[in-house]
């Protein structure tokens, strides 16, 4: 399993980092997430004495731990999609990180936020020509401002 307790609270000695295996990781991630109870990143970090910081770190830099991390996201959006319409996972929980599992769910967000920006910058470019226009009207004396 993961480290005691113990261990875990035990203070490091400063001096050189640790060096991970990251195919090791990866294994034990793709191992870890064949449990139906694991249903978040966090329990497999905590239970192992792993820092968030070295599972994005992996992801970025090796190929193999990329591959299992993905995979074992797209396994946790499945499960926990079906916790939730089982009434087993909350859904303020389900909601807040449903997208960092679930790559679909996330592109769909992006291109939702995406269209929802080009149509804010659309209306403010037409506000903007708008505007353009009324200065220029009131500049040619076409249309004056009353008090």
């Amino acid at each position: 399993m993961g480290a005691s307790k113990a261990q875990l609270l035990q203070k490091r000695k400063a001096g050189r980092p640790r060096e991970y295996d990251a195919e090791k990781i990866a294994d034990e991630l793709l191992e870890w997430v064949k449990d139906e109870e694991s249903i978040n990143f966090v329990q497999f970090c905590a239970d192992r004495g792993y820092l968030p910081g070295l599972i994005w770190r992996l992801d970025q830099e090796n190929e193999e731990f990329s591959y299992a991390y993905s995979i074992a996201k797209m396994k946790l959006a499945e499960r926990r999609e079906r916790f939730l319409n089982a009434e087993i996972l909350n859904y303020g929980a389900y909601q807040r990180y449903q997208s960092s599992y679930d790559p679909f769910l996330k592109r769909h967000e992006k291109d939702d936020k995406d269209e929802d920006a080009a149509r804010a910058k659309g209306i403010a470019q037409h506000d903007k020509e708008n505007f353009i226009q009324l200065v220029k009207m009131a500049a040619d004396g076409k249309i004056s401002q009353k008090d």
